[in-house]
């Protein structure tokens, strides 16, 4: 029977390495790998093995940057069933790009080229950095709600990850949270010159 674990205990257990890190690993192989394939083939459209090579690239991608990470505050808007599944959108997304370019390629080859792709959307960038100050001035909640939405969760995801009784109070809440930055950059041209200059320009 496996080991019931908590976000921060799969952290722990994967910067220990050893068979912690691979007893971690294996649970969420045989526990996460479906609902993670699933919802990637309904959210992209690709194919059930383009979604496992997906898979196991994100979780390539997510063991590296938990072990590489300066401190245990790694998934400041989401779990990590939801930043995994996320992940996983992500690559299949760049497996069907890659398939589309190598039509004869139909193996799981993770050659470095695709690799380097999925690497560069875990690192964070001036711009990810920017945000995430300004946002924090609106409180810890509101920065939450907004950068999940900035990532494209959906209101039901939402909902999920901030406890709330339906997607009516998810949209609700995100609009509210809208409007406090909206005020908080009128009230700071600095920090919206900031956000043009580095996000937008």
């Amino acid at each position: 029977m496996f080991h019931q674990y908590t976000d921060l205990q799969f952290m722990e257990d994967f910067r220990s390495g050893g068979s912690a890190r691979e007893a971690a690993w294996r649970y969420i192989a045989v526990n996460w790998s479906i609902y993670c394939c699933t919802t990637t083939i309904i959210s992209t459209g690709c194919e059930m093995h383009e979604a496992k090579e997906a898979f196991s690239i994100a979780c390539t991608g997510v063991d590296k940057r938990i072990r590489t990470a300066g401190d245990y505050n790694f998934l400041k808007t989401a779990s990590l069933k939801t930043y995994l599944t996320r992940s996983t959108i992500t690559a299949a997304w760049l497996v069907m790009r890659r398939r589309k370019k190598d039509p004869g390629d139909e193996g799981f080859n993770h050659d470095a080229q695709h690799e380097g792709e999925v690497n560069n959307w875990f690192r964070q960038k001036d711009c990810r950095e920017i945000l995430e100050k300004a946002l924090a001035q609106i409180g810890p909640r509101c920065k939450k709600i907004l950068i999940l939405h900035k990532d494209g969760f959906g209101m039901n995801e939402i909902m999920n990850e901030m406890s709330l009784r339906n997607e009516d109070v998810a949209k609700s809440e995100k609009w509210q949270c809208q409007e406090k930055f909206k005020a908080y950059l009128r009230s700071n041209p600095n920090i919206v010159r900031l956000l043009k200059d580095n996000c937008y320009g």
